[in-house]
């Protein structure tokens, strides 16, 4: 069976591919999930060191929808979980007396953690 040349992957966080391997002028910058064609031998070493995953088969526009959907959703719910984190930190600052700083610290806890979550940490 003959060595196939390219393949299809995607970061789970993003990535950046090296103009040496694209044979490009410069390096180029791939988001999380998005799609970028590399030479196989380079792809199966980012794949077996789980940096990316390959991609099988053609996705539908409808499925790409669905995933840009996703992402702007998520990228929206960060937002407001970091406003989240700035309000509570504001409310931590602002209080007096240590039962409502315990409060307020409580507050802020929770929005760093469910932030963290968010964004894979």
């Amino acid at each position: 069976m003959a060595e196939r040349k390219n393949m299809r992957i995607a970061f789970h966080h993003g990535g950046i591919i090296p103009a040496s391997v694209l044979k490009a002028k410069k390096d180029k910058s791939v988001g999380p999930h998005e799609e970028v064609t590399v030479p196989a031998a380079y792809g199966k070493h980012l794949c077996d060191d789980k940096f990316a995953y390959e991609l099988v088969g053609k996705k539908s526009a409808k499925d790409k929808t669905a995933a840009e959907q996703t992402a702007a959703d998520l990228a929206e719910k960060v937002e407001t979980a970091q406003s989240n984190l700035t309000a509570a930190q504001t409310a931590l600052d602002e209080v007096e007396g240590q039962e409502a700083k315990d409060a307020a610290q409580e507050a802020v806890t929770k929005a760093q953690a469910a932030l963290s979550a968010l964004e894979g940490k």
